[in-house]
């Protein structure tokens, strides 16, 4: 039986820009028959350092994310992503799924738009790669618009594909992040 953590912030229910319109108010409740799995567990979204962020974005950014309305679930959302991540790669878990209250992918090294404030991907992998052996790292991003600041914000070992619909769904769920160990030959 594989190891699923789901990682969430109360804060993505209250404040964020993802949830608009109240897309999570019933969470984490609306999780609880998923959550009597043995295998399944619920971990609350840390808050991220300043410290792993400039390691992908430049200072200004700090200061440029606080003054963003939009972005006052930033810290947490990265938070869940690294977390995520480093779960799966101390082998801890063998499945992720991340809330998050603030998205990434329009976040490069000096600029994001879109309530994307920091790149919470790189971020992750980044930080994974200097507590592990991993090394190769793929992105497919598939929200319905380019993720410009992926490519600005990588490493040049990072592959990042996009696949794209151009439909929008209403009244669609929240943001979700889907991660998972595999190994790359």
């Amino acid at each position: 039986m594989k190891n699923i953590g789901i990682f969430y912030h109360p804060s993505f229910s209250r404040k964020s820009y993802m949830t608009i319109g109240n897309r999570l108010k019933d969470f984490p409740e609306a999780l609880e028959e998923l959550l009597e799995k043995p295998n399944v567990r619920l971990f609350n979204a840390p808050r991220v350092s300043e410290e792993l962020i400039l390691k992908v974005h430049a200072p200004e950014m700090l200061s440029l994310v606080a003054r963003d309305s939009l972005c006052s679930t930033a810290y947490e959302s990265v938070g869940s992503v690294v977390a995520a991540m480093e779960a799966l790669a101390k082998g801890e878990l063998d499945r992720a799924f991340c809330f998050i209250g603030a998205g990434g992918h329009h976040a490069g090294y000096r600029q994001f738009w879109g309530a994307c404030c920091f790149n919470d991907v790189v971020i992750a992998l980044t930080h994974v790669r200097e507590l592990s052996s991993w090394r190769r790292f793929a992105i497919v991003d598939t929200d319905a618009h380019h993720g410009d600041g992926t490519p600005l914000a990588r490493k040049s070992s990072v592959v990042h594909r996009r696949i794209s619909r151009m439909v929008q769904e209403r009244g669609a769920g929240a943001f979700i992040y889907a991660c998972w160990r595999a190994r790359v030959r």
